[in-house]
């Protein structure tokens, strides 16, 4: 769903739909929850030291302890691997976005609770969206581009990526053959290196 090439952080669903945070080719570490259907879901995962917490629908599981330090030599990408375009994503990706904190619950089930209102952009006046907690260091909302309106890691559409009707307006659809977005690599995304981070986006699998 979101991650860095070898030995980076990543969050992604294994094949039978179970949530993982991963260090990218190395090792990871799963909740009991799966994925097991096409409908849109809201997927998280925070990370404070070795506490680590996934949410499906604004709904906490707990994970086995987790710290195993990461490293960040590749680019990152939204749908795959960031080194590389193995473990491509087949369906929808919307709303990505990382922090560099962990957010808590309450936050996260205000994200889900807004549904397709979302997030509240920079430039747009609030009405039914919630507010982007502190701590948003990339947000890739997938209409129609690949760019980060919160900061500058703009991405590039690789393979034969689209776009759908997502969650909130538009998603990035993602074919399962070699298509992913390539996020350059910036110090911004490194949130791996401190006390705590989250990645959270819609995804329909």
């Amino acid at each position: 769903i979101f991650g860095y090439g070898y030995g980076g952080y990543g969050l992604y669903l294994d094949p039978s739909g179970r949530l993982a945070l991963s260090n990218i080719g190395i090792d990871e570490t799963k909740p009991s929850v799966a994925i097991t259907d096409t409908a849109f879901h809201h997927l998280a995962v925070t990370k404070s030291g070795s506490t680590v917490v996934f949410y499906v629908d604004g709904i906490a599981y707990s994970a086995p302890a987790y710290n195993p330090g990461f490293v960040f030599s590749t680019v990152a990408a939204i749908g795959g691997r960031g080194d590389n375009l193995d473990n491509s994503f087949f369906g929808l990706i919307d709303e990505v976005a990382v922090y560099n904190r962990a957010l808590s619950v309450g936050e996260i089930q205000a994200i889900y609770n807004a549904g397709s209102a979302g997030k509240c952009a920079p430039v747009v006046a609030a009405n039914e969206c919630t507010p982007p907690p502190a701590g948003i260091v990339g947000w890739w909302p997938a209409e129609g581009n690949a760019n980060d309106i919160i900061g500058t890691n703009n991405g590039t559409l690789q393979g034969g990526i689209s776009f759908a009707p997502g969650e909130v307006n538009q998603a990035f659809n993602f074919n399962n053959t070699n298509a992913d977005v390539f996020i350059p690599a910036s110090s911004s995304l490194d949130v791996g290196t401190g006390t705590g981070f989250t990645v959270e986006a819609w995804i329909s699998p």
